[in-house]
């Protein structure tokens, strides 16, 4: 197909995640796709690449407090102009490269703007996760949530939870489709243990696996505390992988406890996040809130059980005592775990499980494929 013949894609993005990233990886091969997105040191892998594939039109994002779920009220100018900065990106992407189909990620701020730049256009909003939170936790939020939902032409929901909200949020329920984020099954998959520890030098001990951003809503400081009390009994490693502006304060809680089998890798390429997978023995989640995140599908996907908070869009993939557990908080964490390190056999047992679900369920393919359905709905 010539470039000429292909439909225009616009995808509206505060920054680049797995989740993201495979599916315009894949649809950009079909569509003339154009991103607009806010430059977060960790979208630059994702971007460098795909650069071949898309046309990019990124907005400086001049802090580094790119949450908007821990927004303080001293950082509005900084909201403000980049806010400003997307708005005015969408509407001249739009008009000049002629764009059928808006898809923004995030209803808040991406839905919002991208409703307000250009009214006339089909619109899909995809609540990720922390939308919820952000227009709970921020009330001056909530009514740019709602508009964006209302203005939205079809909003995918990560999970049944997420419709939920929207439909609190008076979203109409012909609009919104449950669809997950997907995971790239070639990717993850199971791998020999003992080859991943080698290759990353990790010890031959119970490896216990963080995923994600260092932000207070992650409430990794719970996981250091329980790592700490198991470790005077058991044989542990702790690997947090991901950066953000708690790790200094995560570093201070693991040495005041004295928890010396603990490694923070940073930001990883995301290409390297399989084998950390590989070489654990369990993910752990503790979240305060979480839609359906990626790190627990693409843990399930590489057969390894998962222990999470028992929170948003979790209980949608953790079926507790199959494929792990879902905790409601610190004390069953620990028994969960603890229960985990007692028992391999029951470890692979659920990795087993968990590995059937991911295969059953997440396939990236056929994610993309209910991705596409919509757009040709509103391209016919």
């Amino acid at each position: 197909m010539r470039a000429s013949d292909k439909k225009r894609l616009c995808v509206v993005t505060t920054g680049f995640g797995p989740a993201i990233y495979d599916c315009v990886r894949i649809l950009a091969a079909r569509y003339e796709t154009h991103v607009v997105y806010l430059t977060y040191p960790q979208s630059k892998e994702y971007v460098t690449s795909i650069s071949k594939l898309c046309y990019f039109h990124p907005i400086k994002y001049p802090s580094k407090a790119v949450f908007l779920a821990e927004f303080r009220s001293f950082e509005a100018l900084t909201l403000l102009q980049s806010f400003a900065g997307m708005f005015v990106k969408i509407r001249r992407v739009v008009k000049e490269h002629n764009i059928n189909l808006i898809h923004a990620y995030w209803s808040i701020p991406c839905g919002f703007l991208a409703s307000l730049a250009s009214s006339e256009i089909p619109l899909i909003t995809t609540l990720m996760g922390l939308d919820a939170k952000v227009q709970r936790k921020q009330l001056i939020f909530q009514p740019l949530v709602k508009y964006a939902l209302k203005k939205s032409t079809m909003i995918i929901a990560r999970s049944n939870q997420l419709k939920n909200e929207a439909l609190e949020l008076g979203a109409r329920e012909n609009k919104i489709h449950v669809i997950p984020g997907g995971v790239d099954l070639s990717k993850f998959k199971p791998r020999d243990k003992r080859v991943a520890r080698a290759k990353l030098h990790l010890p031959d001990k119970f490896v216990i696996l963080f995923v994600g951003n260092l932000i207070k809503l992650k409430d990794v400081d719970k996981l250091i505390k329980v790592s700490a009390r198991l470790s005077r009994d058991f044989d542990l490693h702790l690997s947090i992988v991901g950066d953000g502006p708690e790790r200094a304060n995560l570093q201070r809680l693991a040495e005041e406890l004295g928890l010396k089998n603990i490694v923070f890798t940073g930001i990883v390429p995301h290409d390297d996040v399989p084998l950390y997978m590989a070489a654990s023995d369990v993910l752990v989640l503790p979240s305060e809130t979480e839609g359906l995140p990626g790190c627990v599908q693409e843990a399930m996907a590489c057969g390894i059980p998962v222990v999470a908070s028992n929170v948003g869009g979790l209980p949608e993939l953790v079926t507790n005592g199959a494929t792990g557990y879902l905790a409601s908080d610190e004390k069953e964490m620990e028994e969960h775990l603890k229960r985990l390190m007692s028992s391999p056999e029951l470890c692979s047992l659920m990795g087993a499980n968990a590995l059937d679900f991911a295969r059953c369920t997440l396939s990236l393919d056929k994610v993309v494929e209910q991705v596409e359905k919509l757009y040709a709905s509103l391209l016919s």
